[in-house]
């Protein structure tokens, strides 16, 4: 199963509860997560605007991608592609 959509999910409640008890001045915010897939780390970094902020909450489709970066590092002795994902 593909965690992204968990992980988006998760920024974009971070990002509204920042917005709501935070400093309620941000118009973008990196949010990041980490995936343990097997015996290594998967790591994101999700950027969150107001715009996806307040379409989510509207109920419809952002017109543009929400772009998440995700991160595998190089583990010395593991052949690449030997993760699941």
């Amino acid at each position: 199963m593909d965690p992204t959509p968990r992980i988006t999910a998760g920024a974009l409640a971070t990002f509204l509860m920042t917005m709501v008890f935070g400093t309620g001045r941000w118009t973008v915010g990196s949010f990041f997560g980490i995936e343990i897939v097997e015996t290594s780390s998967v790591f994101y970094k999700i950027k969150v605007t107001q715009k996806l902020d307040q379409t989510v909450c509207n109920g419809v489709y952002l017109t543009m991608e929400t772009i998440v970066e995700r991160y595998i590092p190089i583990v010395p002795g593991v052949p690449r592609g030997t993760c699941s994902r």
